[in-house]
C-alpha cells in the first residue's frame, strides 16, 4: 500500500512530461519560404514591372548598338574614299581627317555603349534586391501574425536552397517530422488581396533570381 502513493505519483509525472513534450511538438511550426515567395501575387507583379524595366533599357540599348552599327559604316565608306589614289592628296588628306573624326565617333559610341551597359545592370540588380527585401518583409510580417494567431513559439523554413556556387545545399532544418505546415496558409492569407488580373498561383517565370543583363557586343 505504501507504494501506491510513489505509482501514482509517477503516473502523473510521466503524463505531465508527455502532455509537456506534446505541447513543446506543438508550439513549433515549418514553412516552405521559397513556394510562398513564388505564389505570392506581388511577386508576380514585381516581376512583370522588373521585365518591362529590362525590356526598356534593352531598346534604349538597341537603338545606341543601330547608331554604332551606322557609324562603323560611315567610318569604313570614309576610309575607302580616303585610300582613293585617283583623287589628288589634298582630297585624300581632307577625306583621312573625316575619317579620322569618325572613328573618334565610333569610339565614344562604344564607350557609351559600356556606361550604359554597367549602369543598366547595376540598375536591375538593385530593383532585384530591393523587391526581395520588400517582398521578404511583407511575407515575414504576415507570417508572424499567422504564427501568434494560432499560438505557435518559432516556424522553420523547410525550402532546400537553391544551387549557387560556393554555397551549401544544407536546408536549415534537417529534420522536422510531424510539424504543422503553415505554407498553404500563409499563402491564402498573402492573396487575400490579390487583383482578379493575378490570379493566385505557381509564378511563370518563376521566383525573383538573379538579375539579367544586357550583353554588349563588341566592336
Amino acid at each position: 500500500m505504501k507504494r501506491l502513493p510513489l505509482f501514482i505519483g509517477s503516473l502523473l509525472l510521466l503524463a505531465l512530461v508527455t502532455n509537456t513534450a506534446r505541447a513543446a511538438e506543438n508550439n513549433y511550426a515549418v514553412i516552405k519560404f521559397a513556394k510562398v515567395m513564388d505564389e505570392y501575387w506581388k511577386t508576380k507583379q514585381a516581376l512583370a514591372n522588373l521585365k518591362d524595366r529590362v525590356n526598356t533599357l534593352e531598346e534604349e540599348r538597341k537603338n545606341m548598338v543601330d547608331d554604332l552599327k551606322k557609324a562603323e559604316e560611315d567610318y569604313k565608306r570614309l576610309e575607302g574614299l580616303a585610300n582613293n589614289k585617283a583623287v589628288s592628296s589634298e582630297e585624300r588628306e581632307r577625306r583621312k581627317a573625316d575619317a579620322a573624326t569618325k572613328d573618334r565617333e565610333v569610339k565614344e559610341i562604344i564607350e557609351a555603349l559600356r556606361q550604359f551597359e554597367r549602369s543598366s545592370n547595376v540598375q536591375i540588380m538593385e530593383s532585384r534586391r530591393n523587391l526581395q527585401v520588400k517582398l521578404i518583409g511583407e511575407i515575414r510580417e504576415s507570417l508572424n501574425s499567422l504564427a501568434r494567431s494560432k499560438g505557435y513559439a518559432a516556424v522553420f523554413d523547410v525550402t532546400t536552397p537553391t544551387p549557387a556556387p560556393g554555397a551549401s545545399l544544407t536546408p536549415i532544418v534537417l529534420f522536422a517530422e510531424g510539424l504543422p505546415d503553415l505554407t498553404n496558409d500563409l499563402i491564402k492569407r498573402l492573396n487575400e488581396t490579390a487583383p482578379a488580373s493575378l490570379v493566385p498561383g505557381p509564378t511563370p517565370s518563376g521566383p525573383i533570381g538573379p538579375a539579367p543583363t544586357l550583353p554588349l557586343p563588341g566592336k
